[in-house]
C-alpha cells in the first residue's frame, strides 16, 4: 500500500505538477508536498477561472454600445411628442395592463402619461432617452430577447408595427418629450 502511494506519488509530480514548476511556485518544505502542491494548483485554477468570469462580464458591458440585430429602425419624422405621436399606440395596446387608473398595473408601469413613462416600473426606468436602441421598452416590444418579456401580452394582443416601434423609437432618441 505505500509503495503503491508513492508510485502514485512520484508519478503525480512528474506528469502532472512539473509543468507548473518553472517559477518554483510549488516547490514546498511541507512534510507532504504532493498534498501542498495540489492546494497550489486547485487556487491557481481557481484564480483562472474567476479571471475569466471577469472577463467574461466585462467583455458583456463593452458590448452594451453594440447595435442591436432586428430593431426596426427609428422613423425619420421629427418632432414626435407624447401626447400627439405616442399616447394613441399606448392606448390602443399597453392601457389594458399599464393604465394608472386602475387599481393594479403590470410590474408598476404607467404608460397613460408622460411622467409615468419617464417613471418607469419597479425596476427602474423603461427608457433612456436618446438611447432607443438600448431602452428597455424598445426591447419587448420589438420582441427582442427573452420571449417572457415580449410585449403586448394578453388574449388577442398583437405585436406593434415596424413603423409603430420605429416611432416610439423617433421619439425616445429625440428626448422622450
Amino acid at each position: 500500500m505505500l509503495a503503491q502511494r508513492r508510485i502514485a506519488r512520484k508519478l503525480a509530480s512528474e506528469f502532472l505538477l512539473k509543468p507548473f514548476d518553472f517559477s518554483g511556485v510549488l516547490r514546498s518544505n511541507h512534510p507532504r508536498p504532493a498534498l501542498n502542491n495540489m492546494k497550489k494548483i486547485f487556487t491557481v485554477t481557481l484564480a483562472l477561472a474567476f479571471g475569466s468570469f471577469a472577463i467574461a462580464i466585462a467583455d458583456d458591458t463593452n458590448n452594451a454600445a453594440a447595435p442591436v440585430p432586428n430593431l426596426p429602425p427609428a422613423s425619420t419624422k421629427t418632432g414626435v411628442t407624447f401626447d400627439a405621436d405616442i399616447k394613441p399606440i399606448f392606448d390602443a395596446a399597453c392601457m389594458n395592463c399599464h393604465d394608472s387608473k386602475k387599481p393594479k398595473q403590470s410590474a408598476k408601469l404607467s404608460l397613460d402619461t408622460l411622467q409615468g413613462v419617464l417613471k418607469g416600473d419597479r425596476d427602474g426606468a423603461v427608457i433612456k432617452p436618446g438611447d432607443s436602441a438600448h431602452s428597455d421598452l424598445v426591447m419587448v416590444i420589438a420582441h427582442i430577447g427573452d420571449p417572457m418579456t415580449f410585449m403586448p401580452k394578453g388574449r388577442g394582443a398583437k405585436k406593434l408595427t415596424d413603423d409603430q416601434i420605429g416611432l416610439i423609437r423617433a421619439w425616445i432618441d429625440q428626448g422622450a418629450k
